[in-house]
């Protein structure tokens, strides 16, 4: 896999409608179609966004860019209960997991 992003997966995660952090769990597991026992938890999401044996299988060996749109209510609700998906990990805002 090399850093270039033509060829990667894309996985489009919609959080339009996601309001806490249980629902951005449920809709992050569908989008990545996520194992049943997906811990929905910070911890298992970084776990999986770096274990390539959970990806889609179109994923594997090509990389995955996962696309997020909407989600004004994640960024509404989520600073202030801590729990906010775009501070989980800055290791992830270089474009890839190390």
């Amino acid at each position: 896999m090399t850093d270039d992003l033509a060829d990667r997966l894309v996985v489009t995660l919609d959080l339009d409608t996601v309001d806490d952090k249980a629902a951005f769990m449920e809709r992050i597991a569908g989008a990545l179609g996520l194992p049943d026992w997906f811990g929905r938890n910070w911890d298992a999401l970084a776990d999986s966004l770096t274990d390539r044996t959970v990806w889609p299988p179109a994923a594997v060996g090509r990389g995955l860019l996962l696309v997020v749109r909407g989600g004004g209510a994640t960024r509404r609700h989520g600073p202030r209960s801590g729990t906010s998906p775009w501070r989980c990990s800055p290791r992830w805002s270089g474009g890839r997991p190390d």
